[in-house]
């Protein structure tokens, strides 16, 4: 859950970046030349890097959660070093015999105890956008309609809709689609964003028309409804198409029950 993955940077924040600082602060500045001198700046250099990495990911964590592995992987190593140093003071406190039961618990609390607070929390887990529009824009039940040798499966199309549906379109229909969720370059992908998210309506089909688009795929109950939120007080396209107010180069698709509740679906005149 995207909750427990902000927690577990946040928990461990608390305490690697005050042993990191320490450990930056404690290590011998070293020399320029070899030897032992230069060890000991090497391994305090090792440290500034690693609170470097930490700097610059904690707050990109803060702000948006696809950040949120990479201050972990700066932060694991100082984390490892303060454990290794709590029981190494342990172990010149305790027999061989207690330190060798104590110390797998010890090395467990200190890899779950992150964990606790999440489960102990009364708040109910949260669920992500594409589960969500998974349940309620049901693209497999949509996909024969689509498909349809007799109707609009009768030839190959250009679909535009929100990328969470564009890899199951691809999958289940003989279609097309401007883009799907990944990192390659795609230029599908910002020409139906500006498309949906045009107020000039005659911009919008010059777009479509550039793009190849023959179907435009609306659900309102998905991610779209904040994905084309331009934060403006002009009608997008998108806002239009979600209230079933097409303008007149779209026309509506009649889809059968309970489809036509969950979809609206656009051909381009």
């Amino acid at each position: 859950q995207p909750d427990v993955l902000s927690a577990l940077s946040g928990r461990l924040a608390l305490m690697a970046v005050p042993w990191l600082a320490y450990r930056i602060w404690a290590a011998p500045a070293g020399g320029a030349g070899a030897g032992a001198g230069a060890g000991a700046g090497a391994e305090r250099l090792a440290w500034v890097y690693l609170g470097l990495g930490a700097a610059l990911f904690l707050p990109l964590a803060a702000r948006q959660m696809r950040w949120a592995f990479y201050p972990e992987i700066f932060l694991l190593i100082p984390y490892a070093a303060l454990a290794g140093a709590f029981l190494d003071r342990v172990a010149a406190r305790s027999s061989e015999q207690v330190i060798g039961v104590v110390r797998p618990f010890v090395v467990v609390a200190l890899s779950a105890w992150f964990y606790v607070p999440t489960a102990m929390s009364d708040s109910p887990p949260q669920t992500s956008a594409a589960v969500r529009s998974a349940a309620s824009c049901p693209i497999r039940e949509l996909a024969p309609l689509l498909d349809d040798p007799a109707g609009l499966g009768a030839a190959p199309k250009t679909i535009l809709a929100l990328i969470d549906f564009g890899p199951e379109l691809l999958y289940r229909t003989r279609h097309s689609v401007l883009s799907i969720p990944n990192h390659r370059r795609q230029p599908g992908f910002t020409a139906g964003y500006r498309i949906m998210t045009a107020s000039d309506f005659a911009a919008a089909e010059r777009g479509l028309r550039a793009a190849g688009v023959d179907l435009v795929l609306v659900c309102p109950d998905s991610a779209e409804s904040w994905f084309y939120n331009t934060e403006s007080d002009a009608v997008t396209l998108s806002q239009a198409l979600q209230a079933g107010d097409p303008p007149g180069y779209l026309r509506r698709v009649a889809l059968p029950e309970p489809l036509d509740g969950q979809f609206k679906l656009y051909a381009v005149r």
